[in-house]
């Protein structure tokens, strides 16, 4: 059994926010999903202490690109700047197909960098994605399982 993810997802458009909310209510693991609809918000919320609460330690980033006040690509280099959030796990949840934003993203070192109209509907694919790596990456393979449930165990 798994236990609960935490995403924090960076999205300004409520439309899609609500969409990835359901999608995710259908999914096979448990997510605590944190929506935020700024990049400037996003950045003040992971760096007081206060507000981390609802992430735990090991928690995935979803980042769209195209932000008001401020970009994805000038979030993400603010992020790896900062000492005690470098090692956040970003994926790119955007709509965005600009070459630019794809190497930002990259040079940033994302974990991936995901089309919104690819996702599908029910955003299965982004769901199977993100099981995947959260099965096969470190620190969250240890994190993700109830006691003795591990696929190791």
């Amino acid at each position: 059994m798994f236990r609960n993810i935490s995403i924090l997802l960076i999205e300004d458009d409520e439309v899609e926010i609500e969409h990835i909310k359901r999608s995710f209510q259908k999914g096979f693991f448990n997510v605590a999903l944190t929506c935020i609809n700024s990049a400037v918000e996003a950045l003040n919320f992971l760096r007081d202490p206060n507000n981390r609460n609802p992430l735990v330690s090991s928690f995935i980033i979803l980042l769209d690109m195209n932000l008001p006040r401020m970009k994805g690509s000038e979030f993400l280099q603010i992020l790896r700047q900062d000492s005690a959030l470098k090692i956040s796990t970003v994926f790119v949840l955007t709509g965005s197909v600009n070459e630019h934003d794809v190497q930002a993203a990259y040079n940033a070192g994302v974990a991936g960098y995901i089309l919104k109209d690819k996702v599908g509907e029910d955003c299965r694919a982004l769901i199977d994605l993100l099981k995947c790596y959260l099965l096969v990456s470190s620190p969250f393979n240890d994190y993700l399982f109830l006691e003795g449930n591990s696929p190791s165990a």
